[in-house]
């Protein structure tokens, strides 16, 4: 069974796909703990699909007293001529009006753990980061 490290006060322990409000009652939310999702009626279940994953090796650690001059991760079909960068896709979330999605770096190897780099930005705390999405707008 995968365990996640947790790394400083926002540690990613669950994902949830769900409205941010409480929902209506014909409304299903979804629960997705350490990889097993629950769906508590016959409604198809949202999904991640990642459509460009990140770049091997693209870019050397920076401390945090160099700042972010380090640029942004590069998806791995980056060339120099065409950069790309890392994305995903949620899938079958129409019944839903707000998506919360968590992301953060990890290993690829087993046990998958917190990666010790950290994604810096303005939606991420402690190298985790959450943004929320309406999938009808966005």
């Amino acid at each position: 069974m995968p365990r996640l490290v947790p790394r400083g006060p926002a540690s990613l322990s669950s994902v949830t796909l769900g409205p941010a409000a409480p929902p209506p009652p014909a409304t299903p939310s979804w629960s997705c703990t350490l990889g097993r999702l629950v769906s508590p009626g016959p409604c198809p279940r949202p999904y991640l699909v990642i459509t460009e994953q990140p770049k091997q090796r693209g870019m050397r650690f920076r401390y945090e007293c160099e700042g972010r001059s380090a640029g942004s991760i590069l998806g791995e079909s980056s060339t120099e001529a065409s950069k790309t960068l890392p994305a995903i896709e949620l899938r079958d979330c129409g019944g839903l009006r707000e998506v919360e999605v968590t992301a953060c770096l990890v290993w690829k190897d087993w046990p998958h753990r917190v990666h010790p780099h950290s994604l810096v930005g303005k939606d991420c705390t402690d190298g985790v980061c959450r943004v929320r999405l309406r999938p009808h707008v966005s």
